[in-house]
């Protein structure tokens, strides 16, 4: 439940800070990201997976759980992070840009 309720608590701080700060110019953002192939799957849970498989084949496996069939990479995660804070998206504030490759369609 702690992870629910943390991830409710930021989108609604987003959307409260962005309020309160659009006076002053100030955009507040966030992203929800699914899964990213980055070292927080080298974990102890993995080992013996990675061991028998081959990290590359467990992670393709994981992200086969997307409707896009793959895990993000961290640059793909990154160029949504650099739309944000681009003049790009000058007039986003209060958003939770959700990443993760249409898992919660």
């Amino acid at each position: 439940y702690s992870y629910a309720v943390s991830k409710t608590a930021i989108h609604q701080l987003t959307r409260v800070l962005s309020t309160e700060l659009a006076g002053d110019h100030i955009r507040v953002n966030a992203i929800a990201p699914g899964g990213v192939d980055t070292a927080i799957w080298n974990s102890p849970d993995n080992e013996a997976q990675f061991a028998e498989h081959g990290r590359e084949a467990v992670i393709a496996q994981m992200g086969k759980t997307t409707p896009r069939g793959r895990f993000a990479t961290a640059d793909e995660l990154a160029r949504d992070i650099g739309y944000l804070l681009s003049d790009a998206s000058a007039n986003v504030t209060g958003t939770v840009l959700t990443s993760d490759g249409g898992y919660t369609l």
